[in-house]
């Protein structure tokens, strides 16, 4: 709760990412002595020029999936997670979005998901799913990426906290 505010206080005033981590970081290496970890990517899109700045700590990749049909491609996070080193400089990177492109984010719990025989379903299966999949409506993409996991695991129950963003840049405006 705590982070969860900072952060929210602190990203009205601060529109760049790397900033807002550095800051929430040192808030965690103070507060909570090393005892804790988070990961996150943190975004604010631009929308007069059709951009994305962002930077990560120790969060899964970003998945980008470009309108034209072209490879999706994973935007790694290149720092590590909030509240295990002091000082530590968080990268920022800008990606500009052409009409129909959109940005996946989502947690852990969806890439470890298990089946019976300890194999986990990964960020290949799920680029896989999506770069197969039948629409590319926001929701239908989403459910399609739980159904596929759900499916994978043989109907198992996620043993984490799944959440799934999708953005998209619209083809108008």
């Amino acid at each position: 709760g705590q982070v969860r505010t900072l952060a929210r206080a602190a990203g009205e005033s601060l529109r760049k990412p790397a900033i807002l981590l550095h800051e929430l970081n040192r808030f965690m290496v103070d507060t909570f002595e090393r005892e804790y970890l988070m990961t996150m990517m943190c975004l604010v899109y631009a929308p007069e020029g059709h951009t994305i700045t962002f930077a990560g700590a120790g969060h899964c990749p970003m998945i980008v999936l470009p309108a034209d049909g072209g490879p999706s491609r994973e935007l790694a996070s290149q720092c590590p997670p909030l509240g295990i080193m002091d000082k530590t400089m968080y990268i920022e990177e800008t990606l500009a979005l052409a009409p129909g492109d959109q940005v996946l984010l989502y947690t852990d719990g969806v890439t470890e998901v298990r089946r019976p025989d300890g194999d986990f379903y990964g960020v290949e299966r799920l680029i896989e799913g999506l770069e197969k999949r039948p629409s590319r409506i926001g929701r239908d993409t989403l459910e399609e990426i739980l159904h596929g996991a759900r499916a994978f695991a043989n109907g198992g129950a996620f043993d984490d906290d799944v959440t799934l963003v999708l953005l998209e840049r619209r083809t108008t405006g």
